[in-house]
């Protein structure tokens, strides 16, 4: 195990620790290259034994490790990961021929991102920078702190719970997963409904769960049933029912634009837009449950013009001192959803000028919608865009979105 003591933070910077591991010198070379000019504190290894031992003492905010381990399978490293360090970002990596390995650790949960080599070709730097840029902004311990003091910290329906012990079986089929959520006819109706919605275009209708399953494919369907579970995890109380189908609607609607303004931001991952847009607000399910809803609506007050769909009216103090951003976005870290959706739910108020790929597309579906709903009382930075982009397409689509 090697250790590398990077320059002192300065004042606001925050200090991530990272773990890497890869058994490769030359990977770990670049690794160095990369964190030697930021803050962070980074351990270096060429084998899993010595991050777990250096576990006992640190807990780590990102941890990165090569598919290939010899001695080691990356499942059952990254599932210890995944126990012991459930607030860190969980990334594996390999050349592009083991994607299809990674896209599973990915799709059941094992990790929250995977990229492939070369380094240049995929713009790694890029993307773990903005990872920890974004894990920065989870206050994971403040948000636990949180959910713990009211006793809310959620437990997962038994169907979503049933769906987790199918996917961490190496040996699973489609048809288990099928047979799981057949249990509960709640979700699987619904999620039926929402795989035949406009959300998810195409020219013919689904009408059995096997094939909505075989359509979406593992990771989507995990994503969707935690989403449909959600609700059943933070039922909003009376006062705040109305609220909540407002939210919903607006997430739905969000929904089905991301996936048209994703064909040009982040093409080919229209469907991933469609579903980080469904759960990019899921933290404001919490805040409308019994315990906190007559602090809620209190806090509206200081937010009148655009309600339940404006600011971050949440993270005044004299209301939670935390956003629905942050609760979201944490409970989508520990539900181990892929970190473009964490990211997200995390970023999608941010400047467009700071967003791409998933997280942009949202953001950009998201302020046509609000220009759409409120017209002159609100201004955003769409402005801000590349010329070259449909935004008069986007807004068209928000306004007949609205109008439907």
């Amino acid at each position: 195990m090697s250790k590398k003591n990077h320059i002192p933070a300065k004042a606001g910077t925050h200090r991530n620790t990272i773990f890497v591991v890869d058994h490769a010198t030359d990977n770990l070379d670049r690794f160095k290259a990369l964190f030697r000019k930021t803050p962070h504190m980074v351990y270096y290894s060429t084998s899993p034994e010595d991050i777990k031992a250096i576990m006992v003492g640190v807990s780590p905010d990102m941890v990165i490790g090569n598919f290939h381990m010899p001695g080691h399978a990356a499942i059952d490293f990254f599932s210890l990961i995944k126990r012991e360090a459930p607030h860190a970002i969980r990334v594996v990596f390999a050349e592009e021929a083991d994607a299809g390995l990674m896209m599973r650790l990915l799709a059941c949960g094992t990790v929250h991102r995977f990229f492939c080599l070369p380094w240049k070709k995929h713009d790694v730097d890029s993307l773990l920078i903005r990872d920890l840029a974004t894990r920065a902004r989870l206050r994971t311990r403040k948000v636990w702190d949180f959910l713990e003091a009211e006793s809310r910290i959620p437990v997962l329906p038994e169907v979503a719970m049933r769906m987790e012990e199918v996917l961490h079986d190496a040996e699973f089929s489609m048809e288990q997963l099928v047979n799981v959520i057949k249990q509960d006819p709640v979700v699987a109706a619904k999620l039926l409904q929402l795989v035949n919605s406009s959300a998810f275009p195409k020219d013919y209708a689904i009408t059995s769960l096997q094939r909505a399953v075989t359509y979406l494919g593992i990771r989507q369907v995990r994503e969707l049933v935690l989403f449909l579970c959600a609700r059943e995890i933070f039922p909003p109380s009376r006062q705040c029912s109305d609220a909540s189908v407002q939210v919903a609607k607006q997430s739905f609607r969000c929904s089905k634009l991301a996936c048209l303004v994703a064909k040009t931001v982040a093409p080919g991952l229209e469907m991933e837009a469609a579903t980080a847009a469904l759960l990019q607000d899921i933290g404001k399910l919490v805040l409308f449950t019994p315990t906190f809803c007559e602090t809620y609506l209190a806090s509206l007050a200081l937010d009148p013009l655009f309600g339940v769909l404006g600011g971050e009216v949440e993270e005044d103090e004299a209301a939670f001192g935390i956003s629905h951003t942050e609760l979201g976005s944490c409970l989508l870290l520990w539900w181990d959803m892929p970190f473009a959706i964490v990211e997200t739910t995390a970023n999608h108020n941010l400047p467009l000028a700071e967003l791409q790929g998933i997280p942009k597309s949202v953001a950009i579906a998201q302020r046509c919608l609000r220009e759409a709903r409120f017209g002159d009382q609100v201004v955003t930075d769409l402005a801000s865009l590349d010329p070259t982009l449909p935004l008069a397409l986007w807004r068209k689509g928000a306004k007949a979105i609205l109008g439907g």
